[in-house]
Parts: C-alpha cells; sequence; structure tokens
C-alpha cells in the first residue's frame, strides 16, 4: 500500500479467488476507519503543551491531520 497525495492505493497479486477475500476485509476495515471516531482525553496541565506558542502546534496538528478536530472545556 503506498500513500500519495492524499490517496492511498493498494495493490493485490494472486488469483482471483486468493485475493476476493482479503480485499473485501480490507474494504470492510477501511469503512469502518472512515467512520470511527475517538475521544481521547488529555491532563489540564498538558494543554499549554498541545496549543504551542500561540499555537503552532495545534495548527501543525490539524493541518497535518485534518480530519482531527481538538476541543479544550471551557475555563471553570
Amino acid at each position: 500500500m503506498s500513500n500519495t497525495g492524499g490517496s492511498s492505493l493498494t495493490h493485490h497479486e494472486g488469483s482471483q479467488a486468493g485475493v476476493s477475500r482479503p480485499e473485501k476485509e480490507w474494504d470492510k476495515l477501511e469503512s469502518r476507519m472512515k467512520n470511527e471516531e475517538r475521544t481521547i482525553i488529555i491532563d489540564k496541565r498538558f494543554h499549554g503543551a498541545i496549543i504551542g506558542t500561540r499555537g503552532v502546534n495545534i495548527k501543525e496538528i490539524t493541518s497535518t491531520f485534518n480530519k482531527v478536530r481538538i476541543s479544550f472545556p471551557e475555563r471553570g
């Protein structure tokens, strides 16, 4: 598998029967992962390190991984 410019390509070799099942399993896994959402709670003392000076770290994270959403609880 290679990842070029945001598109993923896969190449399968073998008999049709040999690659049919793994391709179906791969398609199911890919579909499930596209719709997966996870919540990770990070201790408040690390928020500043994640944000970075003037938000540089959080900007880099969200631009590199465009599907990542980061939110912080309101103060108080």
